[in-house]
């Protein structure tokens, strides 16, 4: 009787996620998808971080802006522009394609292009409050930097100059930052560099909202991911909330905004989850 109980519990628990929750395997294929702002569009690379495209969700219609080397390093959402990178002819530049106009334009610098927004904010005007606006790890992974709106910068490396740390990101109200120390954990941290959570070996961790981290948790066989499933994890009360309860793929490399999830499996089939509110 027990064990029946338990199987319909599961089994509830599957349906109440399946009537709550809307999987859709979108018509494009690609890795490490990222969201804009609104959730409304993405962009995506493909093996090897070669090329880069972009997809509006609402018009199920999709772009190429560049099948170049190293075009899916680091791209981003900057104010109705995507900022990426291309490698031509053994030469890498900055591009920046506008949403509106549907333009591309070079950017004349050698910088990678989180670098270049953290030069762009270090050489900006002055201004009245200074915060923090960038957080990105150092070119040897041996701490990670706080680039401030007055241009100044700080080096942080809270837990030893000899450990690694990348998944650099900081947090939306700018007051924390979120990163991963190779082989120990991931930490949030203040702005001083106090570790305010350690929130134990997760992958690929960014943040959704200034208390809601969203992360993936693998299995791998030979360098072959054999399972993965995506999580949440809210500082208020540091409880982990698993998302792909329920869903038969192996969920890859997260990006979330709102009740927005997406993610790749290893054959480049790429998700959105929308979850209810």
């Amino acid at each position: 009787m027990k064990h029946t109980f338990i199987i319909l519990l599961c089994l509830l628990t599957t349906s109440v996620f399946a009537q709550s929750s809307k999987l859709i395997k979108l018509d494009v294929k690609g890795y490490r998808a990222k969201l804009s702002a609104n959730g409304n569009e993405l962009i995506y690379t493909s093996t090897g971080l070669k090329g880069l495209k972009y997809y509006n969700l609402k018009e199920r219609k999709e772009k190429i802006l560049s099948e170049e080397i190293g075009a899916g390093y680091q791209p981003f959402f900057n104010n109705g522009k995507i900022v990426f990178q291309e490698k031509v002819g053994g030469v890498e530049r900055l591009k920046e394609y506008n949403l509106l106009s549907k333009n591309s334009v070079l950017i004349k610098s050698d910088k990678s292009p989180r670098e270049w927004l953290t030069q762009k904010v270090s050489t900006s005007s002055r201004v009245s409050k200074v915060e923090a606006m960038v957080a990105s790890t150092s070119e040897r992974l041996n701490k990670y930097e706080l680039t401030y709106s007055d241009g100044s910068r700080q080096s942080m490396s809270p837990m030893g100059t000899n450990e690694k740390y990348i998944w650099v990101n900081l947090s939306p109200d700018k007051t924390k930052v979120l990163f991963k120390v190779v082989g120990l954990s991931a930490f949030v941290a203040d702005l001083k560099g106090n570790i305010l959570h350690d929130l134990g070996d997760l992958d690929s961790p960014k943040w959704v909202d200034d208390s809601k981290i969203v992360y993936m948790k693998t299995e791998e066989d030979h360098d072959s991911f054999i399972k993965a499933d995506i999580y949440t994890v809210d500082l208020s009360n540091l409880e982990h909330q698993k998302l792909t309860e329920g869903i038969d793929q192996i969920a890859l490399y997260p990006d979330m905004v709102s009740n927005k999830l997406v993610f790749n499996t290893p054959t480049g089939d790429i998700y959105l989850l929308e979850i209810a509110q």
